[in-house]
Parts: structure tokens; C-alpha cells; sequence
């Protein structure tokens, strides 16, 4: 599909679009977000680190950020997901869509999440690639045919329907929808990569 190493070097460019906000700029609404967007103690643990230079990018518009972080929360704190199945279509999801700083930042929290470093190498080859459950099969495919066609297909939303529930099952598709949003953003802002994070080269 791309070769990493370019890809990753054409989007990270010569560093973010926009500045971060420095101390001196920051309105206490700002401030506040920023202090409030880091990272529950357990994901700075699985990440490395506590990195903060895109949330200070991302605070140049508080209002719309601050919801959409309320929303990535609810998913990553309160979601009927299990952390495994989520990781799975959010890596997908991350590797299609070339996203250097989603990538690599999913690829830590997928292990984490019990996700295996070959299950990470086999969701580059994709879907059809040997070894995958049928359950985890339709997991990939999901990101991929929102991705392509912004529907699921009637096979394998069966797929998807034999392992999980109702809520899980719309959860899925607006979990794919917020992380396509960030990948995004990430990629057009062109976010430096934080330190524990290799980006597309990440394995």
C-alpha cells in the first residue's frame, strides 16, 4: 500500500503546521484543558509518557477540542469494547490510513490491551491475512470497508453480530469514525512524534 518509512517522512514534514501554545499564550480555559487532556496514569504508562505538545496545538480551539476529548474518553474509559477488539480496528483503521502518531501510540496500548507483537504485524497484511479469528477478521474489515465505502457490509456486520451486543456493535462504528477524525487532524497537523512513539516503523 506504502512503503512506511516515506509515508511517515512526507507527514511529519518539518514539524507541526501549527505552534504550540506556549505558557505565556494560554487563556486559563486553555490552560485547564490542557492540564485535563493528559493522559489517565495507566495509558501514560502503556505510551511512555506524558506528552502534551499536541494538546497544546489542539487548544488553539478549546471549545470543539474539549468536546471531542470528552468523547475519546468516554470511549477509552466507559466503552463496551473490549480493549482488545477496540485496539484491533483502531490499529487497522490507523495503518490504512497511514497515520504515523495513531500508529505507532496504538501500537504500545494494543500490547497493553493483550494484543501480541505478531497479531501487530499480521494487521498490516490485513484482514485476509492467515491466523485471524473470524470474530477479529470482521474487527479489521470494519475500519476497512467504513474507510473505503462509509458502510459496513451485510457479511460482516453477521460477523460482527455473532460475538458482539447491540451497544458494542454501534460503538464500533462511531470508535472507527472518531479515530478516521483523528488521523485526521494528526496527519494534517502534522504532529511530531513523542518519545516511546516510532510511528509507522512501530512493530
Amino acid at each position: 500500500m506504502f512503503d512506511p518509512f516515506e509515508r511517515q517522512k512526507a507527514i511529519l514534514g518539518d514539524g507541526p503546521r501549527l505552534a504550540p501554545l506556549a505558557a505565556a499564550e494560554r487563556s486559563p480555559e486553555q490552560q485547564q484543558l490542557i492540564e485535563r487532556a493528559k493522559p489517565p496514569a495507566e495509558i501514560q504508562r502503556q505510551r511512555g509518557g506524558d506528552d502534551t505538545e499536541w494538546v497544546e496545538i489542539m487548544a488553539r480551539n478549546p471549545g470543539l477540542f474539549s468536546a471531542h476529548m470528552a468523547f475519546a474518553m468516554k470511549i477509552m474509559a466507559e466503552g463496551a469494547l473490549i480493549p482488545r477488539d477496540r485496539e484491533l480496528a483502531v490499529l487497522r483503521l490507523a495503518w490504512i490510513s497511514g497515520a504515523p502518531f495513531e500508529w505507532g501510540g496504538h501500537v504500545v496500548i494494543a500490547k497493553a490491551c493483550g494484543v501480541t507483537a505478531e497479531e501487530v504485524a499480521r494487521v498490516i497484511d490485513g484482514p485476509d491475512a492467515a491466523g485471524w479469528s473470524r470474530h477479529d477478521r470482521a474487527l479489521l474489515l470494519a475500519g476497512e470497508e467504513l474507510h473505503a465505502d462509509s458502510m459496513i457490509s451485510d457479511a460482516t456486520w453477521s460477523d460482527l453480530s455473532a460475538g458482539l451486543d447491540d451497544r458494542q456493535l454501534i460503538e464500533l462504528i462511531m470508535l472507527i469514525g472518531h479515530y478516521k477524525t483523528v488521523a485526521y487532524y494528526q496527519n494534517t497537523l502534522r504532529f511530531r512524534l513523542p518519545a516511546g512513539n516510532e510511528g509507522l516503523l512501530a512493530r
